[in-house]
Order: C-alpha cells, then sequence, then structure tokens
C-alpha cells in the first residue's frame, strides 16, 4: 500500500486470474476509501509466478505512481516495474530493472521523489562474489534509467538483504538492509547509507 500527498491510496496484492498463475494486481481509492478503479493486474508477462511479498508502490505529488515486484524471468527471478498516472492508467510497458540477471533477484523496494523520479533497491545473489547483496537503480520521471545499477552494500562478506528505500522530495534518499554474518560480530545487524539525488553517497 502506498499513499498519496491528496490522501489517494492504492492497495497491491497477489492473485490469480483466468490467464496467470500468481499476478500481481492492485486498486486505487479516494482518501475515502471510495474505489476509484476496477481490480487491475500490474504484470503484462503471465508466464510463472508473479510475487507479491516483494510488491512495493511509491506516489509522486502529482498521484503518479510505480510498481514494483519480483517476477520468474524464465531463468530464475527478477525485478520488473510499471509506471502509472494518476487515473492508474499505464504509462510505457513493463520494465526490467535489474541489469544482472544471473541466479535470483528480490526483494524490490521503490521510493519516488516529489517531480516523479524514483529508484529502486533489491537483493540479488551471488553478483558481488559472496552470498546476497543489494543493488539499485535510479530512474527520471519518465521512467528512463540513471546510470547504472550500483552496488548498495560496501561490506560484502556473507549477505546483505532486505532493502528498504525512501527518497525525499528533493531527490536524496536513504537505504537500509539487514547484514547477515560477520559485520557486526553477532548475527544479524541494520545497516544504512544516505545518497544525494546523483546517487553519490553522500
Amino acid at each position: 500500500i502506498d499513499v498519496a500527498s491528496n490522501g489517494d491510496f492504492i492497495i497491491g496484492w497477489r492473485g490469480t486470474g483466468a490467464t496467470d498463475h500468481q499476478g500481481i494486481y492492485a486498486k486505487k481509492f479516494n482518501s475515502s476509501g471510495v474505489a476509484q478503479s476496477s481490480d487491475f493486474r500490474v504484470n503484462t508477462t503471465t508466464a510463472g509466478n508473479q510475487d507479491a511479498k516483494d510488491i512495493s508502490i511509491s506516489h509522486d505529488s502529482n498521484g503518479n505512481f510505480v510498481v514494483v515486484w519480483t517476477s520468474f524471468d524464465g531463468n530464475n527471478y527478477g525485478i520488473y516495474g510499471q509506471r502509472y498516472n494518476n487515473l492508474a492508467v499505464s504509462q510505457g510497458s513493463e520494465f526490467r530493472v535489474n541489469t544482472y540477471t544471473t541466479s535470483h533477484q528480490s526483494d524490490a523496494s521503490v521510493s519516488r521523489d516529489s517531480s516523479g523520479n524514483f529508484v529502486v533497491t533489491w537483493s540479488t545473489y551471488s553478483q558481488d562474489g559472496s552470498l546476497w547483496a543489494v543493488y539499485g537503480q535510479r530512474y527520471n520521471s519518465s521512467g528512463v534509467v540513471q546510470g547504472s545499477e550500483f552496488r548498495v552494500n560496501t561490506y560484502t562478506t556473507d549477505s546483505q538483504f532486505g532493502s528498504s528505500v525512501a527518497m525525499s522530495s528533493s531527490g536524496n534518499f536513504v537505504v537500509s538492509w539487514e547484514s547477515v554474518g560477520s559485520q557486526d560480530g553477532s548475527g544479524y545487524g541494520v545497516y544504512a547509507k544516505m545518497f544525494d539525488s546523483n546517487g553519490n553517497v553522500r
């Protein structure tokens, strides 16, 4: 679920439709809780499963929103997204977020700034030479990739996963995640990193 600045909100879930196994669905409501759309399927690709435990939604100041989720991509699992305007009409096509496609990518999180620029983070297996790692990708308000996908965690021993991203109105953002193993000396630890609107570490 994500709430727009005017109180409208979107709820997303995983469901089984007539043409897919497990798809991503959503519905728009106004600030009074009155439905503003029918249930709509977010994913275009219907082969395999789309995983709603990883679904993430974020609005900009005009009520436009983007949805990201984990989808079976014919090999393993990858991160996909779809943009919408404030009437819940899709803008452009479904797109794959991750460039690195070896093994699994999961745990999608997305956040937008007031202008509609957005950043997506996710967990990826074996990409940093160890186990799980956290990567991200920035986009402008038209859904055009800004720069390359980037590794968020500096410490790479064992696993870093389960990221959450939050973006300010001006486009600065912070990513938090779990690190398991030896980083904090005992089991699990929670870490975070701040970035400016150009994706530079602050």
